[in-house]
């Protein structure tokens, strides 16, 4: 019987015999960004799960954790899942938007 072979990054790391700490986050809070578009567009946001609860980080707190784990050697070796401060769900298929605002600083008086 043959035994399966597990070729992920992590476990190839691992195999390394370096030392290393592991961030998984989950979702990337500057994804939205790909809304953009349709926002603009269709003032509406499509998403194939949207009743899905995310976490998303940012990347600046994602990268603050990277470097408290680069600074102290008590975290080799362990595994953190990094989700974001504050869990949400997405919304509806379809979430309508709000009407559009003006940024009432850039107007002269």
């Amino acid at each position: 019987m043959a035994r399966a072979v597990r070729c992920t990054p992590v476990h190839r790391s691992r195999e390394s015999g370096l030392p290393l700490t592991i961030l998984r986050p989950g979702a990337f809070a500057a994804n939205a960004r790909t809304w953009f578009p349709a926002i603009e567009a269709e003032r509406v946001v499509r998403l194939p799960f949207p009743e899905l609860h995310l976490t998303p980080i940012h990347e600046a707190d994602l990268a603050a954790a990277a470097i408290t784990a680069l600074d102290d050697p008590a975290h080799i070796g362990k595994v953190y899942p990094s989700p974001g401060p504050n869990p949400c769900r997405i919304g509806s298929r379809s979430m309508p938007l709000p009407p559009p605002s003006k940024n009432l600083s850039s107007w002269s008086s």
